[in-house]
């Protein structure tokens, strides 16, 4: 799907999984996410596919099994 869309919205974990684009020093069990990282992944997710020309990264913290804060990157590529 992904050659034929210009909008990409997915976590660091997308992207290491489904790409193997992986966002630096990513360790999700410590609460540690290499957000600075995200732009680079960003550029690679574009390169790979030409069509995307945006790509959201979503951040999202467990605090509890019912209970999530959820952001997203707003780094300009």
């Amino acid at each position: 799907m992904l050659p034929y869309v210009d909008l990409v919205i997915g976590s660091e974990e997308d992207a290491a999984d489904v790409l193997n684009i992986h966002a630096g020093r990513l360790h999700i069990e410590q609460g540690f996410l290499d957000i600075e990282s995200y732009p680079n992944v960003a550029k690679m997710i574009i390169q790979q596919f030409p069509n995307v020309n945006k790509v959201a990264i979503n951040l999202r913290e467990s605090i509890s099994a019912s209970y999530n804060k959820y952001s997203f990157s707003n780094n300009e590529i």
